[in-house]
């Protein structure tokens, strides 16, 4: 073993660990109690008077520490939390800085404890303690590289549902030990961290994926997410690699097939759930030739995923035999101005989402179960995924944001824009005056709505936008790239700060084309509803691929079931979908609501 010089030594009487850190040998802690850390550190008696600030979750058995800042550290700037990293510099501090964090929450039963302690960091040695209550005193161990920690005896470590985690840095005699910065730091315990009991909903995760899991259990726990009961959660094996898109038939073999088979075998959960959500690593897209000419688009057999998923009893590989037609679409309500085929249709519903109540028909009026309605947890970058389920639990429910309709009497395929939108009227493809638009339907209602109708773009400088509006967005929809706006003008142009539960939606045909950055955004010359996300936006409605003019999501209805009538997000938006079986992926916490309830 090596004996490290330090000018500080950490202390603890007595004792002697092993750093279990990869990338390190193993470390001593000294014998010398004239240096025991105590005398710098605070009690573990004073640390009963720490916040109590709730840490997230990110496993189905870790926290990450560093999720909140440090309840306790040293002066003289040496200990610096920002952004989920900590750096400490002990030359700022006499030679030592420290910071100590808590982990809060756990089960106070003894059945959930501490078993382990994994750090990411840089290269200099860091000391780390933990709060051991059965013997009175803190338990240090250095840490030379990255890597995991074991801990034992782990009901000890903690005091009413509450560990604390200690990091020390010393300037040690050669000199070598001066910043370290922390950027990881999870606690895993023995068990699953408690959850909720919620039932109406089924997590689906690609398994092969490990931050598909973590995003997973993200949304599912009762701490950082919904409190979603842990059973109701289902991984499918998809590949580590696997893509946005997906073959016809591989999505029948490993997600519809796969899907069927876990809810026959677990009846209670098919009786209870309402709604599917998709995580980021399960692929949005079924390929499919896309034939945006011949018959206006009708033989088109590519579809987002998530839409076809709705009527899951009912086909989507095969055609016949009591499948549904996979060409084309299934009407969710009204065939444009057509009386519906069955009054039980979802679209511009009032009504609570019942599965297997509504009704949706294909072209010769043949009727399926609108089984569940189904939603996604994504974003370009899984951070950014998670930031919308915390924007979704922060929802602002004040009625005071503004919702900005960008729509434009520029014309395409030889129509007005005005003429073909929802937003003001006309009304398509009712007519003048024959229904109320968007801007009718809010205003109406009392909500601060800004609408425009000619071709000046609705920027945060836009003159005669309301003081104060473009700072408090709570809804935007407009024609985008199609009104002559940059494909980028989200990200660079719009400027808007959005609302905790901002929702969005474009008259743009491929704005869900991607939700992946990784080689660079595959807009196809558009805006996307991740950019809106990436942006502090919450939830949207995009298009996987061409949905045609009757196919765009009627924001007109959505919005205002979601914003004036207070209904959960995903039944807002498939209320504003008149098809389904087509190109629309609603994306964001399909249980959010910007009305108190």
């Amino acid at each position: 073993m090596f004996r490290f010089r330090l000018k500080w030594l950490v202390v603890i009487a007595c004792a002697i660990l092993v750093a279990g850190c990869s990338g390190g040998g193993p470390g001593l802690i000294s014998d010398d109690p004239a240096n025991d850390p105590g005398s710098v550190l605070p009690s573990l008696a004073e640390l009963a008077g720490a916040p109590d600030t709730p840490t997230r979750a990110v496993s189905d058995n870790q926290y990450d520490v560093l999720s909140v800042a440090p309840v306790f550290s040293s002066p003289n700037d040496s200990a610096v939390y920002s952004g989920g990293e900590l750096t400490l510099d002990p030359t700022l501090n006499g030679g030592m800085a420290w910071a100590i964090c808590a982990v809060t929450g756990l089960a106070t039963d003894g059945s959930e404890y501490p078993t382990g302690l994994a750090v990411s960091k840089s290269a200099n040695p860091v000391w780390i303690g933990s709060s051991d209550y059965t013997k009175g005193y803190w338990e240090f161990l250095q840490c030379l590289g990255s890597g995991g920690l074991a801990l034992t005896g782990g009901t000890g470590l903690m005091s009413g549902g509450t560990t604390y985690v200690a990091l020390v840095a010393v300037d040690d005699a050669v000199g070598d030990a001066d910043a370290v910065t922390i950027d990881g730091l999870t606690l895993t315990t023995c068990c699953e961290i408690p959850g909720g009991d919620f039932r109406e909903l089924l997590i689906i995760y690609n398994s092969d994926i490990p931050e598909d899991l973590a995003l997973a259990n993200y949304y599912g726990s009762s701490v950082t997410g919904r409190g979603i009961d842990p059973e109701y959660r289902l991984g499918l094996a998809l590949g580590a690699g696997q893509g946005q898109s997906i073959s016809r038939a591989d999505y029948g073999s490993l997600i519809r097939d796969p899907l069927i088979a876990f809810l026959n075998a677990n009846p209670t959960i098919k009786g209870n759930i309402k709604y599917l959500l998709l995580m980021k690593g399960v692929p949005h897209q079924i390929e499919g030739y896309e034939d945006l000419n011949g018959n206006d688009g009708v033989t088109t057999m590519c579809s987002a995923l998530d839409n076809e998923l709705c009527v899951l009893n009912s086909g989507g590989v095969v055609d016949g035999a009591g499948n549904y037609p996979i060409i084309g679409w299934l009407w969710n309500g009204v065939e444009y101005m057509q009386p519906p085929v069955d009054a039980r249709t979802f679209f511009e519903s009032d009504c609570a989402f019942t599965p297997h109540y509504f009704k949706v028909s294909d072209a010769s009026s043949n009727l399926y179960d609108l089984d569940y309605l189904v939603g996604r947890i994504t974003g370009y970058t899984y951070e950014e995924a998670r930031a919308t389920i915390d924007r979704s639990l922060a929802a602002d429910t004040s009625g005071t944001g503004w919702t900005i309709f960008d729509s434009s009497n520029e014309h395409i395929s030889g129509y007005p824009m005005n003429y073909l939108d929802t937003m003001v009227d006309p009304v398509y493809p009712y007519g003048v005056d024959t229904k109320d638009c968007g801007y009718e339907l809010l205003t109406a209602a009392g909500f601060n709505v800004f609408a425009d109708i000619t071709s000046t773009h609705i920027l945060s400088t836009t003159a005669g936008l309301p003081a104060g509006a473009a700072s408090n967005v709570i809804a935007y929809c407009s024609w985008g790239q199609h009104a002559g706006m940059n494909p980028e003008y989200i990200l660079n142009d719009l400027g808007f700060t959005y609302r905790p539960g901002a929702c969005f939606m474009s008259y743009e045909s491929f704005n869900a084309a991607t939700f992946d950055d990784s080689s660079g955004i595959q807009r196809r010359g558009q805006g996307q509803v991740a950019d809106f996300l990436r942006m502090g936006g919450t939830v949207g409605i995009g298009n996987a691929w061409e949905p045609f003019d009757r196919g765009i999501g009627d924001e007109r209805w959505a919005f205002d079931r979601y914003l004036h009538h207070g209904d959960r997000w995903i039944e807002a938006a498939y209320q504003g979908l008149r098809l389904l079986s087509w190109q629309e992926v609603v994306v964001g916490d399909p249980l959010c609501r910007v009305v108190a309830p």
